[in-house]
């Protein structure tokens, strides 16, 4: 049996290539031939943020007026040192024990928000009177939910290691509250194993695959297999290869085990050179597995990253200039050259299609190739080579017209979204053009008005009368009054300051800029999470159950065919 064992190799040594392309150190090769057998990650909440922290939530008191609430907070607040007061004129905000407040103390609001999940609690007071209390987190990495993603369409298990028992992260199955040593070792002990993402030395050493994080500035945890740094895309991918690699496991055993019967059938013929062609036919299910690992292993790379299912920044919780100043652009917009850097950096940019190559290699990939193969092969171990090569063209040539179709297909197809594409009115270097909505970026400027469909998640800067029908989100039935002043709102629907993608602008106008495109945006994540979770349904289904049920058949037929019809000699 070496297929699997060289469908394994291949496949590992290609994946620690396109890990070290992406800047990643394999440390220990070993641990990524193993990588099919992980059924359970852990992600150290330390890992998973930047460092920075954010105000994502605000408790304002009776008599206040939220917007200018907002406004001072993000004016006072300091991201990176949450131990001092900062002041500026009356306001000052800072530890709730700091501030020397007169009158209300805010003890039942910061119960409540540390009950909800908030790491720090901050006061906002003016002339000493407490006026809001407000919720702190640490900035989630970029990469932190796309690592999550990756794990659950491969059936993983997500555990995050954190302090607290309420974790902050909405995608954790469990959490681990005491010594994440102890709680690798547990996992394992039941039976686990564990992939861990973290910057912990010791439990990196203990976990099955230890993918480790560092800061810049940071040394590394050099009891990882694997180093990413802060690049959690990379350690999404080498999660992602968890399920890859578990294909090509199973394609290696398929191999092996055709390649045994077709060298079984050739032993048979004890007139000709029988162990050496039963051999050849062993070698040749091996050379094919490694194939099959390096194909595999090469796919992985042209993946598009999960979409994030985060909720992100708090944009309607903003004062409009900071949220400007946070995306890197002005209310004249974008230049055209850094609109377009955008475009291309972002996955499933427009014109980002598949190729001719990579449309035939997905044509073969069909449940009937195996069956026709493993008959092609046969043939040809049995001396029937025109047969084989007659099987062997039928396939290349349907998988060549599927091909060819596929691409013609979705060319027209492109051509006519294109055609039929939502419009937005951007700006860019101060003026005024209409593009398509799906060549807007994060950061661009829109003008919306009465009758216009919202072409992405945007942050409202200005607006005039403007109400929107969001019941294609929300399911009001009325529409909503739509303001660009800052608001505090936990759900969707009561966020005023916001507009997203899908809805209707019912009347007024506005200037917003995007915060949000594609798969990232509130309709996106849904859409994308359905598609993910959608079962596999039609021909392609079916052709899959009848193969299951009949290759076995055709295989024991075969081989008794066969060994029936080569002649014995007589010892």
């Amino acid at each position: 049996p070496k297929a699997p064992g060289a469908a394994q190799a291949a496949f590992a040594a290609r994946l620690g290539r396109l890990l070290a392309r992406r800047g990643a150190l394999v440390m220990d090769r070993a641990a990524l031939r193993g990588i099919e057998l992980i059924d359970t990650l852990v992600l150290d909440a330390g890992a998973l943020g930047t460092g920075r922290w954010l105000l994502r939530d605000l408790v304002p008191f009776p008599d206040s007026d939220p917007t200018e609430l907002a406004e001072h907070a993000f004016q006072l607040f300091n991201e990176t040192d949450l131990d001092s007061v900062h002041r500026s004129g009356h306001w000052a905000l800072g530890p709730l024990d700091e501030l020397d407040l007169t009158g209300r103390k805010g003890a039942r609001e910061r119960d409540r928000l540390s009950k909800r999940g908030a790491a720090r609690v901050l006061g906002l007071a003016r002339d000493r009177h407490l006026q809001a209390v407000l919720a702190v987190e640490e900035e989630t990495a970029p990469g932190a939910d796309t690592v999550a993603a990756a794990a659950r369409d491969e059936g993983l298990r997500v555990l995050v290691a954190d302090g607290r028992h309420r974790t902050r992260f909405a995608f954790a199955d469990d959490v681990i509250e005491d010594d994440l040593v102890a709680g690798v070792r547990r996992l394992q002990a039941d039976g686990h194993v564990v992939a861990l993402l973290s910057g912990n030395r010791r439990a990196l050493g203990a976990a099955d695959l230890g993918i480790g994080t560092h800061r810049p500035g940071e040394p590394p945890p050099w009891g990882a297999h694997l180093l990413v740094g802060e690049d959690l895309d990379t350690a999404a991918l080498t999660v992602g290869a968890v399920g890859m690699a578990r294909r090509v496991t199973a394609d290696g055993m398929k191999l092996a085990i055709a390649a045994s019967g077709i060298g079984a059938v050739n032993a048979l013929n004890v007139r000709g050179r029988g162990a050496a062609r039963s051999l050849r036919a062993v070698n040749t299910g091996a050379a094919l597995a490694f194939v099959d690992g390096v194909w595999r292993a090469r796919t992985l790379g042209r993946r598009d990253p999960a979409p994030s299912g985060g909720a992100g920044q708090p944009w309607h919780l903003m004062p409009a200039e900071t949220v400007l100043q946070r995306l890197g652009t002005d209310r004249t917009g974008l230049s055209d050259k850094e609109a377009d850097r955008r475009l291309t950096a972002r996955p499933g940019a427009p014109g980002q299609r598949t190729g001719f190559t990579r449309a035939f290699l997905a044509e073969l990939a069909n449940p009937l190739t195996p069956v026709l193969a493993g008959g092609a092969a046969v043939s040809a171990a049995v001396g029937s080579a025109t047969d084989a090569a007659l099987v062997t063209s039928v396939i290349g040539l349907s998988a060549l017209i599927g091909s060819i179709q596929q691409v013609h297909t979705e060319r027209a197809l492109a051509s006519l979204l294109e055609r039929s594409a939502v419009s937005a009115t951007v700006i860019r270097d101060g003026r005024k053009r209409t593009v398509n909505a799906n060549e807007l970026v994060v950061g661009d400027i829109v003008a919306v008005e009465s009758g216009d469909v919202v072409p992405a998640d945007c942050r409202l800067l200005e607006a005039v009368g403007l109400e929107a029908d969001e019941s294609s989100l929300t399911g009001e039935s009325l529409p909503v009054a739509k303001d660009a002043a800052p608001v505090v709102a936990a759900e969707i629907a009561d966020r005023t300051s916001m507009l997203f993608e899908g809805t209707t602008v019912a009347a007024g106008r506005a200037v917003a800029v995007v915060v949000a495109t594609g798969e990232a945006t509130e309709v996106g994540r849904g859409l994308a999470a359905a598609r993910r979770a959608a079962p596999t349904t039609g021909v392609e289904a079916r052709l899959t159950e009848l193969t299951r049920k009949s290759l076995p058949i055709a295989v024991a037929s075969a081989t008794a065919v066969a060994g029936l019809g080569q002649p014995l000699h007589p010892a």
